[in-house]
């Protein structure tokens, strides 16, 4: 714990040493004033309960009255840690892009793309994507701590980044298109050139979180669209051409191939 945050005459969780899985020894401060990143403290927990001597803030780790609420976090952070996947460049940065796009302040995502929020912030993207508001229903591994904060692993995380960004695609498509065009301005500056190696590194991330928007289904759309255009002038070329008006129908064959 921070020296700050410790109380005199408080009682606290104390490890021996400072691992997860390690037993809480019971003890009650003392005294703040001894060395820099030390505190006085008696135990409290036998075997050596009445000892009084000094030992490192970073020892405290929990206030007594939270540590089941802590220990419980620490068993489902040590499962969730486990479980991590191998990081994916195009997966992460794309759940990574579409967190950003949500504009909360805390927002983002981890290397290997699992999330972790606050939990009224995550209810509110989910509600926004259609999903259940209560994702840690979605996956044994999601949890809310007592801190309320909201983790979630890999597989709900690219669930709630892929649906959002179908939601509001409006939003994420524009904040790609920002990201992109800030990125190849400052690396035009002098020196500057180091945004365009970033700007290649999450590119893929871009790509997938467009392809999640909709993206490549309106190019699709719009190259078909277009092929339908282009085959209902050539027929109204056709048609000039057999009413004898050839030379209106060749203006059009013309602009067709753009000369």
């Amino acid at each position: 714990m921070q020296s700050y945050a410790i109380e005199v005459a408080h009682k606290y969780g104390m490890r021996e040493k400072v691992s997860p899985g390690e037993p809480l020894i019971q003890v009650q401060v003392l005294e703040k004033a001894g060395k820099r990143g030390q505190v006085k403290v008696r135990r409290l927990s036998e075997p050596n309960a009445g000892l009084e001597d000094w030992v490192k803030t970073r020892q405290l780790i929990v206030p007594w009255a939270e540590r089941q609420a802590f220990l419980k976090d620490e068993e489902r952070e040590g499962k969730f840690d486990e479980a991590r996947p191998k990081p994916n460049q195009a997966l992460s940065g794309a759940i990574e892009t579409v967190m950003y796009a949500t504009g909360y302040d805390d927002a983002g995502a981890d290397d290997d793309g699992t999330v972790h929020m606050d939990a009224a912030e995550l209810r509110e993207i989910a509600r926004l994507s259609g999903l259940p508001q209560k994702l840690e229903d979605l996956h044994p591994l999601a949890y809310v701590d007592r801190h309320g904060d909201l983790h979630l692993p890999l597989e709900v995380a690219e669930q709630l980044a892929h649906a959002y960004a179908s939601a509001e695609s409006e939003s994420v498509l524009m904040y790609i298109e920002d990201q992109e065009k800030e990125y190849k301005y400052r690396g035009n500056e002098p020196g500057e050139r180091f945004w365009h190696d970033e700007l290649r590194r999450r590119m893929p991330g871009f790509a997938l979180a467009r392809y999640w928007a909709g993206h490549e289904e309106e190019i699709a759309y719009l190259r078909a669209e277009i092929e339908r255009l282009r085959g209902l002038v050539v027929s109204a070329a056709d048609t000039l051409s057999s009413k004898g008006l050839w030379a209106e129908a060749g203006h059009i064959r013309l602009a067709l191939q753009g000369r």
